[in-house]
């Protein structure tokens, strides 16, 4: 489990948005946005699902510090965490929470994870955790934040 930017306050109540992020995008930084104003505080919560197909190249070190550098702005507001391949959520009654679906407008709704790895795999683009700023705004371009 990773906290960013400092200590979370875990009593606070905080949303939570679980998603793989191969690779965090525009569209994610929007919803994460979105949580933060009706909520003040978000779990990030990254599916550790590297390597299970091709949809899935980057480990969750490299998600993260993609994460991280892309929220750097809301520090002490975030926490990134890694999780099991999620598949399926299942509540009780009365769980004292609110399952909720953020709609975005239609150019954030419309950016898609496949559309943008496939243009990193035709401009040879490598994702590595040790270096999250990638060269020249290019993946910025095509939705990608940077």
């Amino acid at each position: 489990m990773g906290l960013i930017f400092g200590k979370a306050d875990w009593q606070r109540p905080t949303a939570l948005s679980i998603g793989l992020y191969q690779p965090f995008h525009d569209g994610h930084r929007a919803l994460i946005t979105e949580g933060l104003k009706c909520v003040g505080q978000v779990c990030v919560a990254v599916r550790d699902t590297h390597g299970v197909d091709e949809k899935n190249p980057y480990q969750f070190e490299c998600v993260k510090a993609r994460i991280e550098h892309a929220l750097r702005e809301f520090e002490g507001r975030v926490v990134v965490v890694q999780l099991p391949n999620i598949t399926n959520v299942f509540y009780g009654r009365d769980v004292g929470y609110a399952v909720e679906r953020i709609d975005l407008d239609a150019s954030v709704q419309s950016i898609s994870a496949t559309d943008l790895r496939r243009r990193l795999v035709a401009q040879n683009w490598k994702i590595r955790p040790a270096s999250p700023m990638l060269k020249d705004g290019t993946l910025k371009q095509a939705g990608v934040v940077s």
